[in-house]
């Protein structure tokens, strides 16, 4: 079938995850938490795997959720 990839582990991953695998997709799991991330492709099973989401900062680049105000001219 397919690969599904779902970003966070909170309910809707645990809901939407386990009914794709019992379907027969295979599931990519990406979470800031990597523990929570692996506990629930445990739980999912069926060939679920979890992955590590490193945010820009960790990277070393600069990263603002908010972009800078626009000035009008």
């Amino acid at each position: 079938m397919t690969t599904i990839s779902i970003i966070g582990s909170g309910n809707m991953a645990t809901a939407i995850g386990t009914r794709a695998a019992k379907h027969g997709h295979t599931i990519e799991l990406m979470s800031r938490n990597t523990a929570k991330a692996q506990a629930l492709a445990d739980q999912i099973g069926n060939g679920a795997s979890s992955m590590i989401r490193r945010s820009r900062a960790r990277q070393g680049r600069p990263f603002s959720r908010h972009a800078a105000p626009r000035t009008h001219s």
